[in-house]
């Protein structure tokens, strides 16, 4: 288990503040999965661009030997969201929004740890 970067009080008031930036009100569970990412040094919000960058849990491997041990997220806009379309269920859609807001080929999004998968998916909770 990896040890906490900040404490929970600290990391709790980060993701408030961020709450006030995108004028949003999380819900409990999201807050806790949030604020426990925070807790770990894994989740950092760049507040110019209102991008999030995500540290990995797991990094995917790629056939280069080189390693994807992180995403930065941003805002998917209405055309993004959009042409996700309908097929394949809740998680294929987030799974290509995931691709289209982080610039990663939907090869490796598919390629991410379900823990990953679920931070991606609760950081949109701040863009809804």
């Amino acid at each position: 288990m990896s040890k906490d970067v900040i404490c929970r009080e600290a990391a709790a008031e980060i993701v408030r503040g961020w709450e006030d930036h995108f004028d949003t009100v999380l819900s409990p569970e999201t807050s806790e999965k949030l604020v426990w990412t925070v807790m770990k040094g894994r989740l950092n919000l760049d507040e110019a661009t209102s991008t999030f960058t995500l540290k990995l849990r797991t990094a995917v491997q790629l056939e280069n030997g080189k390693a994807v041990d992180e995403l930065t997220i941003r805002e998917p806009t209405a055309k993004e969201v959009r042409g996700v379309g309908r097929d394949g269920g809740e998680v294929a859609q987030v799974i290509r929004i995931i691709s289209a807001v982080s610039g990663q080929p939907l090869g490796i999004i598919e390629r991410l740890k379900l823990k990953d998968l679920t931070v991606c998916g609760e950081i949109f909770n701040f863009f809804g």
